[in-house]
């Protein structure tokens, strides 16, 4: 993995992106945060800083659709 990125770049970028789409704001989840986004094609979305053990617990938790997780990182990262 790459150079971790800083929760705080990622909670004021996520902030934006929420406010540009009038979204509620973030909230924390555990290493991440959460945004009830609300679309049909697009329930929520959880991002974090890194892929880590709370990433991979979540992906083994959800059981809905249009549940998305976003971390930083590359595609090799999560094959690995």
């Amino acid at each position: 993995m790459g150079d971790l990125i800083s929760k705080d770049l990622i909670l004021n970028w996520l902030k934006a992106w929420c406010i540009s789409r009038d979204l509620p704001l973030p909230v924390e989840y555990k290493s991440g945060f959460k945004v009830d986004v609300g679309y049909p094609d697009q329930k929520q979305r959880y991002v974090f800083p890194e892929l880590n053990d709370d990433f991979f617990q979540l992906s083994n938790e959800i059981d809905d659709t249009w549940i998305y997780l976003k971390f930083c990182g590359s595609p090799e990262d999560i094959k690995k």
